[in-house]
């Protein structure tokens, strides 16, 4: 019951995004099968103090990330969760036996993905540089610029699925399992597993260092060799085959069978020991006081006593009406309440205002969300006195340059900081049990209007709050 929400976006991770994950937990048990007997050798007294730590800190997590919407924690709570049993079965001998299987679990979630998310730019760049240097080694005249390679005839660029990203997730999924079964000791299980991950980055720059050849003399219709053949995964494959020969070289040697058998009916009673009810009692004290806090210390929603169509349609010297849909490409209907209204003054100049209100931030509706992230996507941060700040941001629609301003609302501050935006959500959520907010977008043309723009800004912004104390928002 506590994980049911975890499990349920795990669900949806697995399922509608047509990923393999789902199998992960089947083969996690399929090695705890058969590598029950070496781990029987590891059970030993439980640990109480560090699994109720771990089981604490877990459901911290889990609780912090339920009321944040930020699946992220409660992912991390999930695999702290699996420490804490394991601590509870056997101590630490038996954990550190079990460590790789629950490290292997993070692959279920898609905490994984973002680590790699974050930092497939950097592979990219990485992979454009040992390309360009081995070619430029024997002798091509081949340019680099960040991840584009200029050759005589044509420029490539290596792009995000040329990253090695997929490559690293594939060769950690099967490098983990392959250590796990076939190697006894800490030192090698680890040894087989960065080897497995060097793999898969070594390989995709033979592949990068392959297209490069195909292409140099002339362009080619297919980039990627005849008939496509280097994005086909038969230099993965190549890869892997290297891998299960080295595991081969440093293979631990196998035990008999009968000693297993000794040793599974030796530890037999030491396990059923650890599931006595005296110790396990302070890990179901824990989990009851979590459900029953996730139970019933709900989020109460922040209804407008004034609907937000009753927002002011004139600000000093501006008049507003209505209207269907901004002016450039902007997906709207995810808040609770939402605004967009055209602003004119006498002068003839024209702004847009977009606002939307939440009533309670939940997975699927918070201000802080992907649909948002244009809006101020590197966009500059600037703070106007006395305390006003603002995400501005400059670009080009058809023929005409824009200027966003942007900020997020919570209890009457401006907040430009979406870290910052999630801990004030939560601490609502924890203490006063409501986590309202609201996003606000204004569209200004920089060049066409003689206003400034940065005291509009906070004249809008101002008008809002009050009108938020009209309605005892932040009171």
């Amino acid at each position: 019951a506590v994980y049911w929400d975890t499990l349920r976006v795990l669900f949806h991770f697995w399922i509608y995004q047509r990923t393999w994950r789902f199998v992960v937990p089947v083969f996690a048990v399929y090695m705890i099968w058969l590598n029950r007997y070496e781990l029987l050798k590891g059970v030993e007294k439980p640990n109480i103090i560090l699994s109720s730590l771990s089981l604490i800190i877990s459901c911290i997590l889990l609780i912090s990330g339920q009321f944040s919407s930020t699946h992220l924690l409660r992912e991390v709570s999930i695999i702290l969760f699996f420490f804490s049993v394991s601590f509870h079965i056997g101590g630490i001998r038996f954990t550190s036996k079990l460590f790789f299987i629950i490290i292997y679990m993070v692959l279920m979630t898609s905490s994984f993905d973002r680590f790699l998310e974050s930092i497939k730019l950097y592979l990219k760049l990485i992979t454009a540089f040992i390309g360009h240097l081995f070619v430029n080694f024997i002798g091509l005249d081949v340019l680099r610029n960040g991840s584009y390679l200029r050759l005589p005839f044509t420029t490539i660029e290596v792009a995000d699925s040329c990253s090695g990203a997929k490559q690293l997730i594939t060769m950690f999924a099967l490098g983990i399992p392959l250590a796990v079964i076939t190697q006894k000791t800490f030192v090698k299980k680890i040894f087989i597993i960065f080897i497995s991950l060097l793999i898969a980055l070594i390989m995709n720059w033979i592949r990068v260092i392959l297209i490069i050849f195909w292409n140099y003399n002339s362009a080619k219709e297919h980039v990627h060799g005849p008939y496509e053949i280097y994005k086909t995964p038969f230099i993965f494959i190549t890869g892997f085959i290297a891998l299960l020969f080295i595991n081969r070289l440093v293979e631990s040697p196998h035990k008999s069978m009968i000693d297993k058998q000794k040793t599974d009916s030796y530890r037999h009673a030491t396990i059923f020991n650890s599931f006595s009810f005296m110790n396990i009692r302070p890990l179901i004290t824990i989990m009851v006081i979590t459900c029953s806090y996730l139970t019933f210390w709900s989020i109460k929603p922040v209804i407008l006593k004034e609907k937000l169509s009753s927002f002011p349609l004139i600000i000093n010297e501006w008049k507003g009406r209505d209207i269907d849909t901004f002016p450039i490409q902007f997906r709207s209907g995810f808040a609770d309440e939402e605004l967009i209204r055209e602003y004119d003054n006498t002068d003839g100049d024209k702004i847009f205002l977009y606002i939307g209100y939440f009533y309670q931030q939940t997975n699927e509706k918070e201000i802080v969300d992907s649909r948002y992230t244009w809006v101020y996507d590197n966009a500059k941060t600037i703070q106007p006195p006395p305390n006003y700040r603002f995400w501005v941001k400059d670009q080009k629609v058809g023929l005409k340059n824009i200027r966003l301003f942007s900020w997020f609302s919570l209890n009457g501050q401006n907040i430009v900081n979406t870290k910052l935006a999630k801990i004030i959500s939560l601490k609502d959520s924890l203490i006063n049990r409501k986590n309202n907010g609201s996003i606000i977008v204004l569209l200004v043309y920089p060049e066409e209007n003689n206003i400034n723009n940065i005291e509009l800004a906070k004249t809008i912004s101002t008008t809002y709050n009050n009108f938020l104390n009209v309605n005892k928002i932040l009171q």
